[in-house]
Formats: C-alpha cells, sequence, structure tokens
C-alpha cells in the first residue's frame, strides 16, 4: 500500500497517468498519455479536535493509523487534552 500524503484534491476515485520528463517537458495535462491506474481519496475518519463535538463512545484502544486518530481515541476514553 503506497501513501500520498495529504492532498486538498476532493474525494473520490482518480485515474493516473505517468509523463516521461526525460523525453518530454510534461506541462499539459495530454503530456500524461500513460495509464498507471486509479488513485481513491478518501476523508480522513478521525480528525482532531472536530471529533470532540460528538458524543464520545469508547468501544475500545485501536491501533493509531495518525495523531488525529490517537487524540479523538484518547478522547473517547475520557482524556481532556491531546497536546
Amino acid at each position: 500500500e503506497f501513501d500520498f500524503g495529504a492532498t486538498n484534491a476532493a474525494t473520490g476515485s482518480y485515474i493516473l497517468c505517468w509523463c516521461q520528463a526525460s523525453i518530454r517537458p510534461c506541462l499539459r495535462p495530454e503530456d500524461f498519455n500513460f495509464y498507471v491506474g486509479k488513485v481513491r481519496v478518501e476523508a480522513p475518519r478521525y480528525v482532531f479536535p472536530a471529533c470532540t463535538a460528538k458524543e464520545a463512545v469508547f468501544q475500545s484502544w485501536r491501533a493509531w493509523e495518525t495523531f488525529d486518530d490517537c487524540c479523538c481515541n484518547y478522547y473517547e476514553a475520557g482524556a481532556v487534552g491531546c497536546f
């Protein structure tokens, strides 16, 4: 699994295309003409402190994927702060 990191793209599915910059400048959309595959952009499941706006329901400790996930899990468990 590969992680492109944070993005401002809208959630949804995208087609990923490639341009070989060693043979052309890759400046126009039509330069990216080699199909690589699909990319799906998903919204984060846990965003701190937004997760504190809803009722805290602690189910269990989970394996945290992000710092926000950790903070939200601690909030669910009854912690007051996360800094």
